[in-house]
This record gives C-alpha cells, sequence and structure tokens, in this order.
C-alpha cells in the first residue's frame, strides 16, 4: 500500500526540487499543492480523508496541524539552508534584517554571529507583527528584509526586497524519509486499534465514540441515518446507567 502523502508548498519555486525528489520515494503516492497560511490549511482540510501525512512549512505547517487530524511534518530548514540564504543576502550591499519566529531567529542569530554577516534579526509570535515591524525598520534605513512567504510578500507590498529562505532538496528528501517513519510507526501503533474497529463494526451495525466534552471522535452507521435531530435525542453515558437511558429512548441500543 501506497502512503499518500499530501505537500503544501508555501511558494511556487518549491515545485521543481520537489519534482526532483519524488522519484526517490517509489512507495508514497504524492500530491503537491501550493498554499501559504490560511489558504494552505483550505487545502488541507479539502483533503484530509485523502491523506495519510501532510508536509508544509513554517507557519502554515502550525495553522495546518492546529486545523486537521492528519500527522503534519514540519519542513524545517537546515543548517546548510540557513547558511546558503544568509550567505546570498549578505552578499548584497543594502542594509538588511531577519525576520521570523523563535525558532528560525535562534537558529538564524547563531549562523549569524558565527559568520560575522551584517544582517539584523527580529522576532515575532504572530504574523500580524510583520507589517508594523517592516514600516519600522523601513524608517529605520532597512532596504531588504529576509524571511519567510508572508514576510517576503509584505516586504515587497512596502516597497523593500523580499528574501525568501529557501528549502533546498535535501530539506524535502528529509521531510519525505520523515513522513515514512511517521507512518509505519502510527500504522504500527494502531494494529490493536484498527482490531477492536474491525470487531466492533462486525458486533454493532450502528455506534458512535465520544470524547469527554461529548464531541464525536467516530461513528459508523449501516442501517439508520444519523441526522442532528438524532444527534441531539442521543444519550450519553457519564453519570446515568445504560437502563436509564434505555427507558428514555427503548427505540435505541444502550452501548456502555
Amino acid at each position: 500500500m501506497k502512503i499518500n502523502v499530501h505537500i503544501i508548498a508555501p511558494y511556487e519555486a518549491m515545485l521543481p526540487i520537489i519534482k526532483e525528489c519524488t522519484p526517490l520515494f517509489p512507495d508514497m503516492k504524492i500530491c503537491v499543492s501550493i498554499g501559504e497560511l490560511q489558504a494552505g490549511v483550505d487545502i488541507a482540510l479539502s483533503k484530509e480523508y485523502e491523506t495519510n501525512i501532510f508536509i508544509s512549512r513554517g507557519t502554515t505547517a502550525r495553522l495546518i496541524k492546529e486545523a486537521v487530524k492528519t500527522p503534519v511534518i514540519d519542513m524545517n530548514i537546515t543548517g546548510y539552508d540557513m547558511i546558503r540564504s544568509l550567505t546570498l543576502a549578505s552578499n548584497l550591499s543594502d542594509k538588511s534584517a531577519l525576520i521570523s519566529f523563535p525558532d528560525i531567529t535562534t537558529f538564524a542569530k547563531s549562523t549569524i554571529d558565527l559568520m560575522d554577516l551584517p544582517i539584523s534579526v527580529f522576532t515575532i509570535e504572530h504574523t500580524d507583527e510583520v507589517p508594523p515591524l517592516i514600516v519600522e525598520l523601513k524608517n529605520k534605513g532597512y532596504k531588504q528584509i529576509i524571511g519567510d512567504t508572508i514576510t517576503l510578500k509584505t516586504s515587497e507590498a512596502y516597497g523593500l526586497k523580499g528574501f525568501l529562505i529557501h528549502a533546498s532538496k535535501v530539506t524535502i528528501i528529509r521531510s519525505l524519509e520523515q513522513a515514512t517513519e511517521l507512518f509505519h510507526y502510527i500504522n504500527k501503533v494502531n494494529i490493536p486499534s484498527k482490531i477492536f474497529e474491525i470487531i466492533t463494526k462486525k458486533n454493532y451495525k450502528n455506534f458512535v465514540l465520544l470524547d469527554n466534552q461529548n464531541n464525536i471522535v467516530y461513528e459508523h452507521f449501516t442501517t439508520i441515518q444519523f441526522t442532528n435531530d438524532l444527534k441531539s435525542e442521543m444519550c450519553v453515558l457519564q453519570d446515568k446507567s445504560a437502563e436509564e437511558c434505555k427507558e428514555k429512548y427503548t427505540s435505541l441500543p444502550a452501548f456502555i
């Protein structure tokens, strides 16, 4: 069985590199889309039930993790990516700054200090901090901003040069390798759950599982239609016994 991997790339220039990597993973069915931030989340939500693992980068990966239950791998940049991008950026004579989240800026600051590069580093916690920070840096004479896709686009919108930290082929290969390892691990861990699911489906034609907040985490119906009306009338076995539920809902089986 092939692993269904969906890569949501934040920028189009990544596509040729992904295409180079695809033949190295014949056991995968790799789909690729372009989308950053909410656009990336929307893609993930529309493809969640046909995907085993998502791969994305930076802020987009964080947002996707919050929105879907499918595992998400963050395509973290490597030391090579950082050194190459910062070296290219520092070769330009323009006053430069790097803007990103703590996981990137901590790494970047160490690299910049080690290589003694003329690049200032600014850390943000949320994407809405980017526009006012860029305006402030522009007023201080900065001409070039280094960062992710949203930083690049915002910089250009304010008349500054944007320089993107690109992911290398090595980074993409590493992410796909992580996807393979994660898929096999999840399958191994889920064997007891799969057995339980098969046994339960064999014994019960209709059932639903809920978490502690009464949110549906699994449902299986073969002979009835699970409508919103039925959901609102469903008896949840917490403080009530199965017999108490049966007395109220004689047409529905009570499960413990």
